[in-house]
């Protein structure tokens, strides 16, 4: 009957640490973008693909070139979008005050991958303007 008791506790206890670690890991990167050397206008974007075609991907909207994203653990392909401003739109004659007018930055490349450990990490990126 012990024997039975014991053998029912440690199957239970397996069950339970098992489905404590059966969700999936996740990382938290924190960093900054810079283009040629500089902050990048606010409202510019990083996002994070996982390539396993299966977990979430997930992004931020960059300010003052900081970013912190928290996304499935494993291989992923990174996208960063900047942007300028290139002027203010006009005020049309009934609605809403002008806006700014921005435009995505050619950048010479716009892909790059990295690997998303488990936790938290940082990850810096340098990228440049297309010449």
């Amino acid at each position: 009957m012990r024997m039975r008791v014991f053998a029912a506790a440690g199957l239970l206890a397996a069950l339970l640490a098992a489905g404590c670690d059966s969700g999936p890991k996740t990382g938290e990167v924190t960093g900054t973008v810079t283009v040629d050397g500089q902050v990048p206008m606010n409202g510019s974007s990083i996002s994070f693909i996982p390539t396993d075609g299966k977990s979430a991907q997930a992004g931020a909207t960059l300010q003052d070139g900081k970013y912190t994203v928290k996304v499935a653990a494993g291989p992923c392909k990174v996208e960063i979008r900047v942007v300028e401003l290139v002027g203010k739109a006009r005020k049309p004659e009934h609605g809403p005050s002008a806006g700014e007018v921005i435009r995505e930055i050619p950048l010479d490349k716009t892909e790059w991958t990295y690997e998303v450990k488990p936790g938290s990490q940082t990850k810096d990126w340098e990228v440049s303007k297309k010449k």
